[in-house]
């Protein structure tokens, strides 16, 4: 048996422990699995062995349990594939295939990089139709995943699951999902996730200022180190579009309106972690290479992933659990968004085409809801049936800002679907009907690393 092919196969005597080591070697995220003789008898992915895992099943259990027993394969002589083929095995997520012999022994595995013309690989969809998001299980990251899915998009996620897997748990098994669980932190799984990706969505960091300020060292390795390996990854692989999720904190407080130009003034180590994975991306200047940051503005909104430690979510939640609402101050100002249009504005940057959005930076944002969180607590009263409103005299909360997005509206064509009425509402009706009962404890960011933390 050749040398070089060895490294494509895996004995059926071997366990699911024994075919991770094998992945090890590979890289290319497929084995196929062959008997004493080297005759074929499946095929089995990095993607079938985690989605085991994660059912409980034993790392001993032999890999043929896990393994597809009808992998598609050629006959030694095969003749050229034609288009119908291609799309086939394209649609089927299918880019490498061993070719075998009359007894079924592989004699060679056959790529399909290169082989495939793009107007297939597109699928009618954007050029960019395999999706790679970081921190996809997230808050954010579900919403956009579904929709990407919805849209044709072939979608994989890299998540760490440190708040879980129940976001997209009914995921698993869909033809154009795939989930690698690991941290941003180790490149080398990063560069495993990257393999055959043409866009990178990056959402995988410690988010929210609590959260950051817990542990300072972890969030900077993390949110700072982290990206760095996201991006360098995604540079060295040939990857052109590459998006950036920061936030509207960077700016801090202000009396005025910021626009894209203004001087950021982060008052917090998440605002600052932000600001400097911004000019981390963007001062990078190497060719072929397309990043774009999105400044997010405040996100609310249910998600298959809820957090209850976002403002207009947390005045939601002790609405129906205190039966009031309290403020501090209510006169800072914030830029809301809800999470679906979050999602939706990414996919309007993976679809615009790519020079127009070479290193540019975009507010993420309706004008209409720059809102003062007293304000904002009075439409949620007012949706809860008249709850009291009770004002604090304290304000630990400095942050204060209106934010233009007037670049976005005119660049991209984008504008919000959900008001925040609407937005409330949605929430009010998943709270009443205990969707949240079973979610609540992973429900903060800051909770789940104090939980860590203990642990």
């Amino acid at each position: 048996m050749k040398t070089q092919l060895k490294k494509w196969l895996i004995g059926a005597n071997k366990t699911v422990r024994d075919t991770l080591a094998q992945f090890e070697k590979n890289k290319k995220g497929i084995l196929f699995v062959v008997d004493k003789e080297g005759r074929l008898l499946g095929s089995v992915t990095d993607g079938d062995i985690r989605r085991a895992i994660l059912q409980g099943k034993s790392v001993r259990l032999s890999v043929r349990i896990v393994a597809n027993p009808n992998p598609y394969s050629l006959r030694k002589k095969y003749q050229p594939l034609d288009t119908s083929t291609l799309q086939f095995l394209n649609d089927n997520n299918i880019m490498y295939v061993p070719i075998i012999d009359e007894n079924r022994r592989i004699i060679d595995i056959l790529s399909l990089h290169g082989q495939i013309p793009q107007k297939i690989q597109t699928n009618g969809q954007s050029k960019n139709n395999r999706v790679l998001v970081t921190g996809g299980a997230g808050y954010i990251g579900s919403v956009l995943v579904r929709l990407l899915l919805q849209r044709n998009y072939r979608v994989r996620v890299f998540d760490s699951l440190l708040y879980g897997d129940s976001s997209i748990r009914d995921l698993y098994g869909k033809k154009k999902f795939e989930h690698y669980i690991g941290d941003t932190r180790n490149i080398v799984s990063i560069r495993e996730a990257m393999e055959n990706i043409d866009t990178v969505v990056h959402l995988g960091e410690i988010v929210g200022d609590p959260a950051c300020s817990l542990d300072r060292e972890y969030t900077v390795s993390v949110n700072y180190g982290g990206t760095q390996n996201v991006l360098f990854t995604a540079k060295n692989m040939g990857i052109k579009r590459f998006i950036y999720t920061s936030s509207c904190s960077v700016y801090g407080f202000g009396e005025k309106k910021f626009h894209e130009e203004s001087i950021p003034h982060p008052l917090s180590l998440y605002a600052r972690t932000k600001l400097e994975c911004e000019r981390l991306i963007l001062s990078d200047t190497i060719k072929n290479f397309y990043p774009t940051v999105l400044r997010l503005g405040t996100v609310f909104g249910w998600s298959f992933r809820p957090r209850f430690d976002l403002v207009a979510n947390f005045f939601c939640l002790s609405a129906v659990n205190k039966k009031k609402i309290i403020l501090q101050s209510g006169k800072q100002w914030r830029p809301f968004i809800h999470v679906q249009d979050v999602a939706r504005a990414i996919i309007k940057t993976i679809e615009t085409p790519i020079s127009t959005l070479d290193r540019e930076i975009f507010n993420v944002g309706v004008d209409s809801l720059n809102v003062q969180l007293n304000e904002l607590g009075h439409i949620i009263s007012q949706e809860f049936d008249g709850i009291p409103i009770e004002t604090e005299s304290t304000n630990d909360d400095k942050r204060s800002y209106q934010v233009d997005f007037s670049k976005i509206k005119k660049k991209l064509n984008f504008h919000s679907t959900i008001t925040l009425k609407e937005g409330i509402q949605d929430l009010k009706s998943h709270l009443e009907k205990g969707e949240a009962k079973d979610i609540l404890p992973f429900s903060s960011n800051l909770q789940v690393l104090l939980k860590e933390e203990k642990e």
